[in-house]
């Protein structure tokens, strides 16, 4: 899940899938943006596309719209493959996070994370921030 927005923009939240398309896309929408030419790809609800004549990009997810300037799918294609990479790292340890959480939750004293789960998760953060919600 990765989300794109602003300021006065309802974010559009993307799911593996999507995040996998545009990331397949950066580079191809950056060339056609370029050049002023016309370029789409759709998958379902999912929309990419070049208007050509302005240079913009449209990232489209359920009828709802956010333009991409040639500038920022530039920035997109030198930095898109952390939140990818980041993604995937999250989606990978998403279970062994939920079931910490779980137990954690219901503890006021810290919990120990049991050997069998991801090492690549800060624990101890994890703990505090979740005593801070509650």
């Amino acid at each position: 899940m990765v989300e794109f927005g602003g300021a006065r923009i309802t974010p559009i939240t993307l799911a593996k899938p999507h995040v996998d398309i545009l990331s397949t896309h950066l580079e191809r929408l950056y060339n056609e943006q370029c050049n002023a030419s016309q370029y789409t790809v759709k998958d379902g609800d999912f929309k990419l596309s070049t208007s050509g004549v302005n240079k913009v990009a449209k990232l489209t997810l359920n009828k709802q719209t956010i333009n991409l300037k040639l500038d920022e799918i530039k920035y997109l294609m030198t930095m898109f493959y952390v939140v990818r990479n980041q993604l995937d790292l999250f989606l990978s340890v998403q279970q062994d996070l939920m079931i910490y959480v779980t137990s954690a939750l219901s503890s006021t004293t810290y919990v120990t994370p049991d050997s069998n789960l991801s090492p690549l998760i800060n624990y101890t953060q994890l703990f505090e921030e979740l005593k801070t919600m509650l």
